[in-house]
């Protein structure tokens, strides 16, 4: 009928609804479904086209990152906190520490896929 979604591909999304931030040609909620490790702080969106660890936004994760990262670390965040917004809380779990530490090195340098 006229009023069904396209669905070329036969993923189940229609190809209207299919969003690929990285231009790898594969939907980004198929790769999150397939491995949730992609988004890690679990908001939809594939972390590599976020930037996550660009706390200052610049375009690249650097020294000055790292440096923010450290006025938090090891404290938890979140409403009632010294750190209400979660600044340096890459994986969402409402503390500042060591995995989010691992997860700033690990992109480090200029953002982009």
């Amino acid at each position: 009928a006229d009023g069904d979604a396209e669905d070329v591909d036969g993923n189940g999304i229609p190809d209207a609804c299919f969003f690929d931030c990285d231009g790898n040609g594969e939907d980004d909620g198929s790769e999150i479904e397939s491995d949730p490790t992609l988004d890690v702080n679990g908001n939809g969106i594939l972390d590599r086209c976020e930037c996550l660890a660009d706390l200052i936004p610049d375009g690249i994760v650097g020294g000055g990152d790292l440096g923010l990262f450290l006025v938090y670390a090891g404290q938890p965040c979140g409403e009632g906190t010294s750190n209400p917004t979660c600044i340096g809380d890459l994986n969402g779990n409402q503390l500042v520490n060591g995995e989010d530490l691992g997860l700033l090195l690990v992109a480090w340098g200029p953002c982009g896929p």
